[in-house]
């Protein structure tokens, strides 16, 4: 039990001194939305938040499986806790200095910002493979124990510098997975706004906060019209200029943890659109036949395989800024197979044909 200072509701400590119990510096306001919460200083056990408690720098705010927790600042930013979340305050300071410094080790947690302004202030999240900074913004922060953390940006800005690393910006509509999946390259991908109406935490605290979301990340999902102009040849039929019409049904985001969507082609295919920080990308490879310029005869249906890539962007949006309009380039690369029929065309080092893209709904 703590022996030097007594827990009190977060508005008492801020405003009365009592016979013997003094508070030893700024206190956030911890509130349980949710049971159970739990809060423990270093030097003592965990006590249950009923209501609301006071914490001070080094108090440690947990909940259980069902639990949900709010800590409001003395500057009037916060952090909302979800369940299973272990999180600590490291420090904290008057609402004139601005400098808040917290650590998450586990769990999702929400932060809204109010605007810094002061000399030297800062918010800043320490986690298992980073810090996040900020400079006014609504943001969240999540962990899970492999160690791996996923920042997700709806306003403003964050920078994230990892443990061992360089800083990298996360802007709004932007989703930062540390470590980067499947051992990549480190940077921001894109985070549309039907994949926040898919996750019940992030769309209850937009709510919560009465967030006017910038949709200039809008959905995909639906039906697009996509048309092929081939713009240089390798092996398929037709001259370059002409135009191949083509369905696509794109389904709304899956984000586990990074965010794609499921593509179904009028020709049968599928594929998987990944939300980039600046476009959209779909890679993935398919089976070549080949056949006779002149007939369109197939001689052998498995003559090569394609490694496909379309880089696609955004040029144009509808009132609620969703995109009507996709535009990029789709590049084809050919690799023949040791057992093509020999009547086939060798393409020594491969071949290539390049397409100008146009999808549009």
């Amino acid at each position: 039990m703590r022996h030097s200072r007594c827990r009190l509701p977060a508005a008492v400590v801020a405003t009365l001194l009592l016979a013997g119990c003094t508070a030893a510096g700024p206190s956030a306001e911890v509130l349980a939305r949710e049971a159970a919460v739990t809060v423990a200083s270093a030097d003592g056990e965990p006590a249950a938040v009923e209501e609301s408690v006071g914490a001070e720098m080094g108090d440690v705010v947990e909940t259980d499986d069902v639990g949900r927790a709010q800590l409001t600042y003395p500057d009037g930013s916060l952090t909302r806790l979800g369940p299973d979340t272990t999180f600590r305050i490291v420090e904290l300071s008057t609402a004139e200095l601005q400098r808040t410094f917290v650590q998450l080790d586990l769990g999702r947690t929400w932060h809204r910002v109010e605007q810094l302004v002061a000399e030297d202030s800062a918010y800043e999240v320490a986690t298992p493979v980073g810090v996040a900074a900020v400079r006014g913004t609504e943001f969240t922060v999540e962990c899970t124990d492999e160690p791996l953390c996923r920042i997700v940006v709806l306003e403003g800005t964050v920078e994230f510098t990892p443990t061992d690393g360089d800083p990298v910006t996360v802007e709004s509509f932007q989703v930062l997975v540390v470590p980067p999946v499947d051992a990549g390259e480190l940077g921001p991908a894109g985070f549309p706004t039907d994949a926040i109406a898919a996750d019940e935490w992030l769309s209850e605290n937009v709510d919560l906060d009465s967030l006017e979301l910038d949709r200039s990340s809008g959905s995909l999902a639906g039906t697009w019209q996509n048309g092929d102009v081939l713009l240089s040849s390798g092996h398929r039929p037709g001259e370059v200029g002409q135009t191949r019409a083509v369905q696509w049904e794109i389904d709304a985001p899956v984000c586990d943890p990074l965010c794609s969507s499921a593509v179904l082609s009028s020709t049968g295919r599928t594929f998987t659109v990944e939300y980039l920080a600046d476009g959209y990308r779909l890679a993935g490879a398919q089976i070549a036949n080949c056949f006779v310029p002149d007939t369109g005869e197939v001689i052998d249906p498995e003559w090569a395989d394609i490694a496909f890539a379309y880089e696609l962007q955004a040029t144009e949006w509808d009132a609620e800024g969703n995109p009507v309009l996709l535009t990029g380039t789709r590049l084809d690369q050919f690799t023949v197979r040791a057992d093509a029929d020999p009547r086939c065309p060798d393409l020594p080092g491969g071949s290539e044909e390049t397409y100008e893209i146009t999808l549009s709904r």
